[in-house]
């Protein structure tokens, strides 16, 4: 779920870039403390969907908008993964799980 955050604070870089707006524009045109879009844009998970609300009237996009994309994106990546594992032989399987594991923590 981190990561999913992380993608979006990278999409909301991406808009604010895109109207030319430093993080203190956006943030005193959003009226939210620039420390907390820093955090988001950052791919904070505690921000409230207040702030998204707030940054997303500036940057014209709802926080269902933004994080829809995201959960669609998610699952694109799912399936090009489960693509790649079908064709990978058994070797190759079990050194990724080792890895996923480990990355993850799980036992």
């Amino acid at each position: 779920m981190m990561e999913s955050f992380k993608i979006i604070g990278a999409k909301i870089v991406n808009l604010r870039e895109a109207k030319k707006l430093t993080q203190e524009q956006l943030a005193e045109k959003a009226e939210i403390p620039i420390a907390e879009l820093r955090k988001i844009e950052e791919g904070s998970p505690d921000a409230t969907i207040n702030f998204y609300e707030k940054i997303g009237q500036v940057l014209n996009f709802t926080p269902a908008q933004i994080f829809a994309k995201t959960d669609r994106e998610h699952r694109q990546q799912i399936t090009k993964i489960k693509k790649l594992l079908q064709a990978a032989p058994i070797d190759v399987l079990h050194e990724l799980e080792i890895q996923l594991k480990a990355k993850l923590k799980i036992k």
